[in-house]
């Protein structure tokens, strides 16, 4: 997947940051694709990505929406999105360099939570008219929370130390 896909949704470079981790910010070149994933490049000229995180299920805020967040300082809050993986409830912090910016981000990152994007990014809707869940009933995007927590979880490999910083491909049986 290189960062320069041509079906783009949305690309651009944000700076990533895992609550209260200051130190480990990172500068990252983000793409999102019409198959409502977003991915994670070290640059734009990048053949393959960091990181894939499906979008559906997550909780996307910004904003006054942020005032208080221990893992915001108020006076950042209007350029940054914060992101609330389904199931894992990992939380990330993307930080952009204007209120814009971060405005537009936050508007194709939230249809893509909902799963309301089409192909260009613009918003679409299903026809259907929201109804209560019954009981036992799950959306498909907790189905899809749990099942790309469950992935994370089976696809987890520990790489030894004599391979770290290895580019090359990985096959997995």
């Amino acid at each position: 997947m290189p960062a320069s896909h041509p079906s783009a949704v949305h690309s651009g470079w944000l700076v990533i940051r895992p609550p209260g981790s200051k130190a480990s910010s990172s500068k990252r070149y983000f793409l999102l694709l019409p198959d409502l994933v977003l991915y994670s490049f070290r640059s734009s000229a990048d053949t393959s990505a960091l990181t894939a995180s499906p979008l559906p299920g997550c909780s996307v805020t910004t904003g006054a929406q942020l005032k208080g967040d221990s893992g915001c300082s108020e006076k950042d809050r209007e350029k940054v999105v914060k992101l609330v993986q389904g199931g894992s409830r990992r939380v990330y912090y993307l930080a952009g360099t204007s209120s814009q910016e971060v405005e537009r981000w936050a508007e194709v990152l939230g249809r893509a939570a909902t799963g309301q994007m089409g192909a260009g990014g613009e918003a679409v809707t299903t026809g259907e008219e929201p109804r209560a869940l019954q009981p036992g009933e799950v959306t498909r995007w907790e189905v899809a929370g749990n099942l790309r927590d469950w992935l994370e979880e089976v696809t987890t490999l520990e790489v030894p130390a004599a391979l770290e910083g290895w580019q090359g491909e990985v096959t997995t049986l």
